[in-house]
């Protein structure tokens, strides 16, 4: 499996690139606006990417979705309930689904700790990417939905 990621330097958001193996499929997993090095390696080996998968609605998330999906010519997909906070979605996934890519398998996973729309992806039942539940060393934030957040979710 390939896993790359970019990291906005004042965001500290993620993007993702995940593949199945050089010459084969894979998926971009949101846009923080800084994607060039993932944009290299796919041409670099020679990848078919087939979606562009979004965890969550926030803005350094979804930066790009559209103009990454229109390069590759594939379809945004997030949660039903990413659509309705305003990202224009091609297709939408659900709590427990299962997305493939080449020999990829991606589970869907409803984690609405975040912000009630949040995903993470479990790739291969080996290689969760969290998102924003989970930063580094901590927790990921729980600042919406009251004085305790999403804190209950």
């Amino acid at each position: 499996m390939i896993l790359e990621r970019a990291e906005h330097p004042q965001w500290t958001s993620n993007a993702y690139l995940l593949a199945d193996e050089d010459g084969g499929h894979g998926v971009l997993v949101d846009s923080n606006g800084v994607e060039a090095p993932l944009l290299e390696q796919i041409a670099e080996r020679d990848l078919t990417i087939t979606h562009v998968l979004v965890t969550h609605h926030h803005m350094d998330h979804v930066v790009d979705v559209a103009g990454l999906a229109k390069r590759y010519d594939v379809p945004v997909v997030g949660s039903a309930l990413t659509g309705e906070a305003g990202v224009r979605l091609d297709e939408t996934f659900a709590d427990g689904e299962i997305l493939r890519a080449g020999g990829l398998e991606i589970q869907v996973l409803a984690t609405p700790g975040h912000c009630l729309d949040h995903h993470a992806l479990l790739v291969d039942d080996t290689d969760c990417l969290t998102a924003d539940c989970l930063f580094k060393g901590t927790v990921g934030g729980t600042g919406g939905g009251g004085p305790n957040g999403y804190a209950d979710q």
